[in-house]
């Protein structure tokens, strides 16, 4: 890896009712590549014993139980399995592979679990396979803590596709999703799509010359409307097959948050920087 990529760490936030190997063995994947420092945190949210203090309220069990009281020592219960559970799944995926890992478990108030975030960091977010934990607002409210830190912030979804290019929105020459791309692509031996979102056609030429000096198959995509709605580009990305789309944040705001179901049904992770980085 070279002096180029700006992060050190990737960040893997857990919600405590998304399980979900391939989304793990994602994010240790990556890690590995870039040789990156990984720790996986579950989040427990702390207003469990808050709501449970409530006088009256019930919980609908799945799997037919029905309505219950709150009971704070089932909750507990539930809370605990699914941390051995994802324990157990991430020691797995990390066991054969040459990274630095650590797994810990966390009960706080969303605000709070992204304290000591910082630049050098990528936080990566699970985008579940179910639709119902997609609207959830546990990963709500952690999609937006992450996006109010200074880390880049990594979507990954469930079954992220393999094998094709790494494809980067560049909004301009000194877009930092562009060498960051372009490391993703070398140390993975991925091909390079540069996407330009910007209507001065004569900076294609200079873009033209980036590509040809990355040190992997490198080509320009087809210009983007800068004005395009996030889902928008999405949509017009998925005819490159990409393995990872890495684009700037300040572009979509908080429209990046929309089309989950949109990145879930493409599996391709996505990687959002913050535009601090910009040279």
């Amino acid at each position: 890896m070279t002096a180029e990529f700006p992060f050190k760490r990737l960040l893997l936030k857990l919600p405590d009712r998304v399980v979900d190997r391939t989304i793990i063995e994602t994010a240790a994947g990556f890690a590995e590549q870039l040789k990156l420092n990984l720790a996986a945190e579950v989040i427990q949210g702390a207003e469990l014993d808050w709501l449970a203090d409530i006088p009256g309220l019930r919980e609908l069990r799945a799997l037919g139980e029905g309505w219950h009281p709150i009971d704070v020592a089932y909750w507990h219960k539930e809370l605990s399995f699914a941390e051995s559970s994802l324990k157990g799944i991430f020691e797995a995926s990390v066991k054969n592979r040459t990274v630095s890992a650590s797994f810990s478990a966390t009960r706080t108030a969303m605000p709070f679990t992204m304290s000591g975030v910082g630049s050098e960091d990528i936080v990566a977010i699970p985008q579940p396979g179910n639709p119902i934990d997609l609207i959830s607002q546990q990963l709500n409210d952690l999609l937006q803590a992450a996006f109010e830190t200074p880390a880049a912030v990594m979507l990954v979804p469930p079954a992220a596709g393999r094998g094709g290019p790494v494809v980067a929105i560049a909004a301009n020459l000194h877009d930092p999703s562009i060498r960051v791309a372009i490391e993703i692509a070398v140390t993975g031996g991925q091909d390079l799509i540069l996407v330009p979102a910007y209507k001065f056609r004569e900076s294609i030429s200079s873009l033209e010359a980036i590509a040809a000096g990355a040190g992997v198959p490198a080509r320009i995509g087809e210009l983007i409307d800068p004005a395009s709605e996030m889902s928008s580009v999405l949509s017009d990305i998925s005819r490159y097959n990409a393995h990872m789309l890495v684009m700037s944040r300040s572009r979509y705001g908080s429209d990046i948050l929309a089309p989950l179901a949109t990145l879930s049904r493409q599996r391709v992770s996505i990687l959002i920087m913050n535009r601090a980085l910009e040279s």
